[in-house]
């Protein structure tokens, strides 16, 4: 593969065949914190939804709960981190909302120990901040 001069703008003209359309640095970083923003929401309805529906109980009551959770967040993690560059667009979406829905179903359980105020405080600040 043999790569082209930089032009005057210092830009290479050589484009992978692969690669369609670059965007902005602007609408990439807009686009990930669309993203992230998601995820919190997400965490936040299932972290709220299993408070106040009572499952937090009945879960975090089951013999091994929090190991198990606790080893799938990691797993999860350790997989995103490990094959992020050869995951497919799709499955990587997929493992974050995995994440953010397990992340939601561990906090349910800090609904419960500062209340549902500072939680819903605690998210509205962090969403402000990926909005």
């Amino acid at each position: 593969m043999s790569f082209e001069p930089l032009n005057q703008d210092g830009m290479n003209n050589y484009y992978d065949s692969t690669w369609q359309a670059q965007e902005s640095l602007g609408e990439y970083t807009a686009k990930t914190y669309l993203w992230m923003f998601l995820g919190l929401l997400l965490t936040f309805g299932i972290g709220f939804s299993g408070y106040a529906s009572g499952l937090v109980l009945y879960a975090f009551q089951t013999p091994f709960a929090i190991p198990v959770l606790t080893g799938l967040e990691l797993i999860t993690v350790l997989v995103l981190s490990m094959k992020i560059t050869t995951l497919s667009i799709g499955m990587a979406r997929f493992l974050f909302l995995f994440y953010s829905a397990l992340n939601g179903i561990v906090f349910s359980i800090y609904f419960l120990m500062f209340g549902v105020a500072d939680m819903m405080f605690i998210f509205a600040a962090t969403a402000v901040f990926f909005e």
